[in-house]
């Protein structure tokens, strides 16, 4: 008698591969869900994945998403969101974003008062440059901040850059202005109108500054 194959073992491996197959999908789709709903949100990382991640992170307008009476605020401050696997925008709840300068603000609805305080560093820029009733005050503190604080700003930049062996062009570099940027806006300080670029020493400057050190330590020696 000639023996049959038992493919009741073949069967049994193609069943298990199957049902290991459908739960790897079942895991990797359930990891993906959950490592786009549970990143840990704050004002200072949506601000900065709205600017590096564009295509992914997005404003959404209030009114789009609450049809209740909004506060007029609210034509500047739209809602930061993510776009899952399926490519629709999941807003980020409790936040809102300045439309102007990605500036985010966690907030509840009906407390508006932090949205409405804002003043946005881009627009105030641009407002000093014409005349205006306001413009004496904010290019009095550029000229207070110039005056005792601009100086020595530059030092310690040239010190970083020569003790830390940084390029020079890291004064122009993005990120570093977004920090110096944080700096001046936190709790409302008597800067938080100056743009970051007004302070800031150039690449030239920093290359002088770091020739003119290096002369005075030459003359010393």
């Amino acid at each position: 008698m000639i023996g049959l194959p038992d493919l009741s073992l073949d069967e049994s491996l193609d069943s298990t591969t199957s049902n290991t197959d459908r739960s790897f999908s079942i895991i990797s789709s359930s990891l993906r869900q959950y490592s786009s709903s549970h990143v840990k949100y704050n004002p200072s990382n949506i601000q900065i994945l709205l600017k590096e991640q564009p295509e992914k992170y997005v404003l959404v307008d209030n009114y789009k998403v609450n049809h209740a009476k909004l506060s007029s605020c609210w034509n500047r401050f739209p809602l930061p969101s993510v776009k899952d696997e399926n490519n629709r925008n999941i807003v980020i709840k409790n936040f809102a974003t300045y439309r102007s300068c990605y500036a985010t603000y966690a907030f509840t609805y009906g407390s508006t008062k932090s949205l409405n305080s804002h003043k946005c560093v881009k627009e105030s820029s641009s407002i000093s440059t014409s005349p205006s009733p306001k413009s004496p005050s904010l290019n009095s503190k550029i000229n207070r901040f110039s005056s005792e604080k601009k100086k020595t700003l530059t030092s310690l930049i040239v010190l970083w850059i020569c003790q830390n062996i940084r390029p020079i062009s890291i004064v122009e570099d993005e990120g570093f202005l977004n920090i110096i940027q944080q700096c001046l806006s936190w709790n409302g300080g008597p800067f938080n109108n100056i743009n970051g670029n007004d302070i800031l020493p150039s690449r030239s400057t920093i290359t002088r500054e770091i020739n003119r050190q290096a002369n005075d330590i030459r003359e010393r020696l």
